[in-house]
C-alpha cells in the first residue's frame, strides 16, 4: 500500500513537472520586415521557435516604427487624422467637417417592445436541463430547453461605436459613430430590424486606416507589420532590392531542448514498464 502511495505521489509530481516545462515554452516568432541599408536590400526575418533560433546577420535591422492614419471622404469634405485617439475619432472628424457631433447614446432609437425566438443551440451544465441531454465526461450537453419559443420583452440599447465609420443627417447637420444595438436585459446583440434610429436619416460613412512604415531610408505608405504580401512592394518604394527569406541568417537548433524531450520520453517508457 505504502508503495503505491509513493508512485502516485510520483506520477503527480512528474504530471505537473511536464506541464510546467512544456507551458513555459515559447510561442513561434512572428516573421518580421528588415533592411540592409549598405547593402539596400530588404527581406523577411524570422527568430525561430522553442526549437530553433534564427540569429539575424550583422547589417540587418528590423523596422517596426509605424503611425497609422484614419481618412474619411464624405459629401461635406475629408477627414484625415494622424496621431489621433481612436476613442474621439468621431468627435473630432464631425468637428472638422463643420457638422454638429452627439454621443451616439443620445440619437432617438426604437423603445418597441423586441421579441425573438429562443436558440435552439446546445447548453453545457453540470445538471441536466430538460429531456434532450447526454452526459459528456463531467457535463451534460442539452438542448437549449428555451428553443422555438418566444422570447422576451427586450428593449433596444445603444451597445457600442463601430469602428471606422460614422452617420450623418443632413437635415440637421448631426454626426456620430454608426452603433450597434443590445438587448436588454438579456445582453443579446440585436439583428435585423429589431432596433432602429427614429430621428432624421442618417446616412452611413465609412473611413479607412493606413499604416505607414518609417525608416531612416525613407517610408512605405499601406504598411502591415506582419503581412508578408507587402513586404516586396514596400522595399520597391524604396528602391531597394527585395530578398525575401534569403538573409543567410545563422540557425542555430535547441539542442538541449531537444536533449530535454528525448530523456522525458524515455523516462516516461520507464515508468510505463513499472507497470507492465
Amino acid at each position: 500500500m505504502k508503495k503505491w502511495l509513493i508512485m502516485g505521489t510520483l506520477v503527480i509530481f512528474l504530471i505537473l513537472l511536464i506541464n510546467s516545462t512544456y507551458a513555459s515554452a515559447p510561442a513561434p516568432a512572428p516573421k518580421q520586415f528588415v533592411i540592409n541599408p549598405i547593402e539596400e536590400k530588404c527581406g523577411i526575418y524570422w527568430a525561430g521557435d522553442e526549437f530553433t533560433y534564427n540569429e539575424l546577420k550583422e547589417g540587418w535591422i528590423i523596422q517596426k516604427n509605424t503611425s497609422t492614419s484614419f481618412e474619411l471622404k464624405t459629401p461635406y469634405g475629408e477627414c484625415t487624422l494622424e496621431n489621433f485617439d481612436r476613442n474621439m475619432r468621431a468627435s473630432t472628424c464631425c468637428n472638422k467637417l463643420g457638422l454638429n457631433y452627439v454621443d451616439f447614446r443620445n440619437v432617438s432609437y426604437s423603445l418597441n417592445d423586441v421579441y425573438e425566438n429562443g436558440s435552439c443551440g446546445y447548453v453545457y451544465s453540470r445538471i441536466p436541463s430538460g429531456d434532450n441531454c447526454e452526459k459528456q465526461g463531467a457535463m451534460y450537453r442539452c438542448l437549449n430547453p428555451d428553443c422555438g419559443k418566444l422570447q422576451g420583452p427586450y428593449k433596444c440599447k445603444p451597445s457600442a461605436p463601430i469602428e471606422g465609420s460614422i452617420i450623418i443627417d443632413d437635415a440637421t447637420n448631426k454626426c456620430t459613430d454608426l452603433f450597434t444595438f443590445y438587448l436588454y436585459p438579456s445582453g443579446g446583440y440585436a439583428y435585423g430590424d429589431q432596433c432602429f434610429i427614429t430621428e432624421g436619416d442618417f446616412v452611413t460613412f465609412k473611413g479607412e486606416y493606413k499604416t505607414k512604415l518609417i525608416t531612416p531610408y525613407g517610408e512605405c505608405e499601406n504598411f502591415s507589420l506582419y503581412n508578408e504580401e507587402v513586404y516586396y512592394d514596400c522595399c520597391d518604394q524604396f528602391g531597394f532590392t527585395f530578398v525575401g527569406t534569403d538573409l543567410d541568417s545563422n540557425t542555430i537548433n535547441n539542442e538541449d531542448e531537444n536533449k530535454t524531450s528525448s530523456f522525458w520520453q524515455k523516462f516516461l517508457n520507464w515508468f510505463k514498464g513499472l507497470f507492465s
